[in-house]
């Protein structure tokens, strides 16, 4: 990995509208904007709340549970994670990475292409950094990234470390395109840990030039999204080319369009090997237990809760995440199932509210989602979205593949304290500045009255020399 860049000393543009701060690490640019979710104060989930979870059904207008998108496959574990590390590794691709980012085609499908038509003609406003320091506010599609000369789209994080803000949204969609280009990461690895250390230098690489991360785990919660989006990608290919009677000779003699013939005839290889059949018969018999889709959609679970935290001037806890991403835009619930648990989160939230509880957002083994749908699978913490798993979350352990050492309750907690003698620090300054300006003006109205008694008395004073 590049070493990491010196921090700049940033001058702010007036136009730049959004917070770049995250409450985990200590800041490495101005705010931009005075509003952030990560300073709000710990109160209770008032009525303002609960009509704005209904709203933000309404508003995932876009977002329809009819996708084989579901709720429990958010999760950090990556399914490829599981086969052998050399399996293919011997198959070299005939393509070389080409470093003019500029220059990047991407070897996308036809039906992949049309199920990121939206998404990639979508512009994201964001705040960029230039190389003279300056931060703007820009609209851009994810192509433009690429056309950016010297400057870097800054990438926001919320308290858990995970991606929020429209830069997110921007960097998500970027990344999947980056995902299917077979000349930044071939198709004949079958395991991302196999994939070598080259192709991923190359992928670091063309992320730094574009992006500008607001936090420590920056880089590694990209590449862990680079991985999840090319298995995605994979899974795709396999879903509209492999069917049930498909023979592998017949697949391997029609490539994807844009996928040379080696890395597809080492994708055909591997679906029909007994390894992967095992796996996808394991796959299927796993959806059939998921109870209920979510309809977030594109829009990550962070994402949507850094919004409602917008609106609402309050903490989101995973709670009210939940029954917003497994509710239809007419404000019902996607299913019966979803019904049952979702209405019985919302008492135990009601009552914690009733009993004076203070809400801070912060997950626990004793929420309203843990009493209700119990112990936490491994690899990911439900409600939450992608980047946080239990160990990060309920106890001191590393959590696997990403950065953290010490339990995030402390994290936040320390986070939190210096960001109280952060604002305190302002504070002081302010009234500093204040008391410099009075003394200034008060040292400027005794000098008006010595030139006064000059001029008028012709006596000659001795100058003033400071306060």
């Amino acid at each position: 990995m590049a070493p990491k860049s010196k921090r700049p000393k940033v001058v702010v543009a007036p136009n730049t509208l959004r917070s770049i701060f995250s409450n985990t690490t200590p800041p490495l640019l101005p705010k931009p904007t005075p509003h952030s979710t990560s300073t709000m104060p710990g109160s209770n989930l008032p009525q303002l709340q609960r009509s704005v979870l209904n709203k933000a059904a309404l508003a995932d207008s876009s977002h329809t549970p009819t996708s084989p998108h579901l709720y429990d496959s958010h999760s950090n574990r990556d399914p490829e994670s599981h086969e052998s590390n050399n399996e293919n590794s011997s198959h070299m691709p005939t393509t070389s990475h080409n470093s003019d980012s500029s220059s990047h085609s991407t070897g996308n499908i036809e039906s992949h292409q049309r199920d990121k038509v939206n998404s990639s003609r979508k512009y994201w406003t964001v705040n960029v950094i230039g190389e003279d320091e300056v931060i703007t506010e820009e609209k851009l599609k994810s192509k433009d990234v690429w056309n950016l000369q010297g400057k870097k789209v800054i990438i926001e994080f919320n308290r858990f470390q995970q991606g929020i803000g429209e830069g997110a949204g921007l960097i998500g969609v970027w990344l999947g395109e980056l995902a299917s280009d077979v000349k930044v990461i071939p198709m004949n690895f079958t395991d991302w840990r196999s994939v070598p250390q080259m192709y991923k230098k190359n992928a670091v690489g063309d992320i730094e030039r574009h992006f500008y991360f607001q936090s420590d785990v920056g880089m590694s919660w990209a590449m862990d999204s680079l991985r999840d989006k090319r298995k995605e990608f994979r899974n795709r290919l396999k879903t509209d080319y492999v069917k049930i009677n498909s023979k592998r000779d017949e697949v391997m003699c029609t490539p994807a369009t844009g996928i040379p013939q080696d890395q597809w005839n080492s994708l055909v290889d591997y679906w029909f090997s007994p390894k992967s059949k095992a796996m996808t018969e394991r796959n299927t018999q796993n959806r059939k237990k998921l109870r209920f889709p979510h309809t977030g959609g594109s829009n990550s679970i962070a994402r949507r809760t850094h919004e409602m935290e917008l609106e609402t001037g309050q903490h989101i806890g995973r709670g009210a995440a939940f029954i917003v991403t497994h509710k239809n835009k007419d404000g019902s619930y996607v299913n019966d199932d979803a019904k049952v648990v979702g209405e019985e989160i919302e008492k135990i939230m009601d009552e914690e509210i009733a009993s004076g509880q203070v809400n801070d957002g912060m997950p626990s083994t004793d929420d309203a989602v843990g009493q209700v749908l119990g112990k936490e699978h491994n690899g990911r913490v439900r409600g939450m979205g992608f980047g946080v798993c239990p160990s990060k979350v309920f106890s001191p352990s590393i959590c696997r593949g990403r950065g953290a050492t010490t339990p995030l309750h402390s994290a936040v907690n320390n986070s939190s304290e210096v960001q109280s003698l952060k604002t305190e620090l302002l504070k002081v300054n302010k009234r500093l500045e204040k008391e410099q300006a009075e003394r200034e003006r008060e040292q400027s109205r005794i000098s008006n009255v010595f030139k006064y008694l000059e001029q008028t008395l012709g006596i000659q004073l001795p100058q003033e020399t400071g306060m």
